[in-house]
């Protein structure tokens, strides 16, 4: 199996876990606004056309040497395990689906602390790296736009959530914490 094919299967094998088994309960308020369905059909059609570009656009291709595929594999590792560490520090509070329980609580642990939506920066740099072994320019924009596009809406939509439900104590969280890079953006 190629690189895009063992990166993208070990994607898919984790998010249908995350699906499966943790999606909003009946005591949840559920706000999602059709953004877990913008989500996936978003990144199912960006990795189809970033793998149709690979073969229809060969002029925009690059080379991939055995050190920066190890690289690449290496970052995926990493964003996989910045996105279950996010997932983890929710705890019962993480679902697919933006949903608000009636105990919720404003986590600002693990990588919180530090940015207020790590598995989405944990998303970015996996596609990123997915990307990547396509080995084409135009794959990886592909796959970068449209899916950073339909993670902006996804953000939008717990932030109004999370205001809607915290208050002035996510404002605050908000203003000391930057969305997806630490200290950046």
């Amino acid at each position: 199996m190629s690189l895009p094919g063992k990166l993208g299967l070990i994607y898919v094998v984790s998010e249908l876990a995350l699906g499966f088994l943790r999606r909003s309960g009946a005591k949840s308020k559920r706000q999602d606004g059709g953004s877990l369905t913008v989500l996936w059909i978003t990144i199912t059609l960006s990795i189809i056309a970033g793998m149709i570009v690979t073969w229809a656009l060969p002029q925009f291709s690059f080379p991939l040497s055995r050190a920066v595929a190890q690289i690449l594999g290496t970052v995926f590792a990493f964003a996989l395990v910045l996105r279950w560490w996010a997932i983890l520090s929710l705890g019962k509070f993480f679902t697919v689906d933006v949903a608000i329980a009636q105990d919720h609580r404003l986590i600002i642990r693990g990588p919180y602390h530090w940015m207020r939506h790590p598995s989405y920066t944990g998303m970015l740099l996996a596609f990123f790296a997915l990307g990547a072994t396509f080995q084409n320019w135009i794959s990886i924009a592909c796959i970068m736009v449209p899916i950073s596009i339909a993670l902006a809406y996804r953000i939008y939509v717990e932030e109004i959530a999370l205001e809607a439900t915290f208050g002035s104590a996510y404002h605050r969280y908000a203003e000391t914490t930057k969305r997806l890079i630490p200290g950046i953006f």
